[in-house]
């Protein structure tokens, strides 16, 4: 590509799949985080359960939701609101976020 001064440079758009990131709320209001490693950064963090369905391009963005919060912690939601949806990273990467938050219950 061609900046404005001249100058040449490169341009690249990441496309990734909707995802979703869960607020996962426990009875006494306490929040349910997992920690996961981050290659890019080389370390740890804690975070919000988040994923995508990506080998499953017409996943049911209702389910996903349901499927990443068991897969990352184990507990089922008792309920699920659906927060909104964002364009997350708009300037580097075609992509959206589905906010969701929930009541936990253990699972059986």
């Amino acid at each position: 590509m061609r900046r404005p001064d001249g100058s040449t440079g490169i341009f690249g758009v990441a496309e990734k799949p909707h995802f979703v990131v869960l607020v996962p709320r426990h009875a006494d209001g306490s929040l349910q985080l997992v920690e996961q490693y981050r290659y890019p950064v080389g370390r740890r963090f804690r975070q919000l359960p988040q994923g995508a369905r990506e080998h499953i391009p017409d996943a049911d963005l209702l389910q996903v939701p349901v499927g990443e919060l068991r897969e990352e912690t184990g507990l089922i939601a008792a309920s699920l609101t659906v927060a909104g949806h964002l364009k997350d990273a708009a300037t580097i990467a075609a992509l959206g976020l589905m906010g969701s938050q929930g009541r936990l219950s253990d699972l059986p």
